[in-house]
């Protein structure tokens, strides 16, 4: 879904979604979206879904996570980063 979002929102900001019994969600930080808006993310779904893309893991430093988050204006995934205890950070690549 960020993907989607962000796609189509290029200035759009995921933020930190609470964690829920089934899993969890995410919370942007943008413009209110209107009807149309939502039927033109979930249209960008189901392309992004049907392109099967392959889920990556990488693990990095502290200090690479932190680069790499603000080198892509993510200043919400930094304050995630800055909750995080250990050094080694795993980062999931789409």
């Amino acid at each position: 879904m960020a993907m989607a979002v962000q796609k189509i929102f290029p200035n759009s900001k995921v933020t930190i979604g609470p964690w829920i019994d089934n899993g969890f969600y995410y919370d942007f930080d943008m413009e209110p979206l209107t009807d149309r808006d939502l039927k033109r993310i979930k249209m960008e779904m189901d392309r992004i879904i049907k392109r099967n893309l392959p889920l990556r893991k990488e693990d990095v430093s502290r200090e690479e996570a932190k680069n790499r988050i603000s080198a892509i204006n993510e200043p919400y995934k930094l304050e995630i980063l800055e909750s995080i205890k250990q050094d080694s950070i795993t980062i999931y690549h789409i």
